[in-house]
């Protein structure tokens, strides 16, 4: 959705590697978070074998370095949290820490995460419009 926003390889890695931490927060990538991390490795242009260094998220954040790229990386995570229909515990606590790093406010949160709801919604509608 918004990854064209990440110019460098070094950007759509790191990124890659927040996503991938994410998905794993709770020990487990599903089918839904697994189509969604190769769905972001095709939109920026990243080879199908990249090699996740399971980096840590303070070693991620600071790759981000402005304000635009950091509310993209943002919402593009809650995408991924919701797109297996389940939020669970882990995932809240990565992306609440992700929300702290970013000097995010609660505000903001909730204004991205109500957002990512609605388009979801939307998506699935459509699905079901086509595939029906």
């Amino acid at each position: 959705m918004f990854l064209n926003r990440l110019t460098t390889n070094e950007k759509k890695e790191a990124f890659l590697e927040l996503a991938h931490l994410i998905a794993l927060s709770n020990g487990i990538i599903t089918v839904e978070e697994e189509k969604l991390l190769v769905q972001y490795r095709n939109e920026m242009y990243l080879n199908n074998e990249y090699q996740f260094k399971n980096l840590a998220l303070n070693e991620i954040v600071p790759v981000f370095d402005d304000e635009q790229t950091k509310k993209a990386v943002f919402i593009e995570a809650l995408s991924l949290v919701f797109v297996d229909g389940n939020y669970d515990d882990e995932e809240k606590l990565t992306i609440k820490q992700l929300q702290e790093s970013f000097n995010f406010s609660e505000a903001q949160y909730q204004e991205c995460k109500d957002w990512v709801k609605k388009v979801n919604a939307i998506y699935e509608e459509g699905y079901k419009l086509v595939y029906a």
